[in-house]
């Protein structure tokens, strides 16, 4: 467990953390004010985390992990990971959404933006570590 803690996985975890932030701003935008229009929650979501997952491997890929396979299979394997994390998060943010303590006590875009900002803090962790393996092939440095 010391292991985990030391100061190069905590660099890698910030810089994940930078380009999660970037692109989890990508997909919020797109989320409440593009999508969320025109599509219920859970396909709004599904629209925008596809263009957001797109934008955070580029990011991953150049500032924060170092590929020990090839482009192909870590880009494969990358969004693979992205596409579970994303279905997981598209069945809360549904299920956020509908919640009654958000919906009693906000407007229909704080309810969509506090259960995008719930499931983005859930699926970050899930994320880096997938990512980590597949970029690296280890869980932690």
């Amino acid at each position: 467990m010391k292991k985990l803690f030391t100061l190069k996985f905590g660099k890698s975890v910030f810089k994940f953390g930078l380009g999660s932030v970037v692109a989890t701003l990508v997909d919020l935008v797109l989320f409440v004010y593009v999508f969320s229009p025109i599509l219920s929650p859970f396909y709004a979501y599904l629209a925008a985390a596809a263009i957001g997952i797109s934008v955070n491997f580029l990011i991953q890929k150049i500032f924060v992990f170092e590929m020990k396979k090839s482009l192909h299979s870590t880009f494969l394997l990358s969004i693979t990971a992205s596409i579970i994390t994303t279905f997981i998060g598209a069945i809360l943010i549904e299920q956020f959404v509908k919640s009654s303590m958000l919906t009693d006590n906000l407007e229909e875009t704080q309810v969509k933006t506090v259960a995008y900002i719930l499931v983005t803090g859930i699926r970050f962790f899930l994320n880096f570590f997938s990512k980590k393996y597949i970029f690296e092939r280890k869980l932690i440095d």
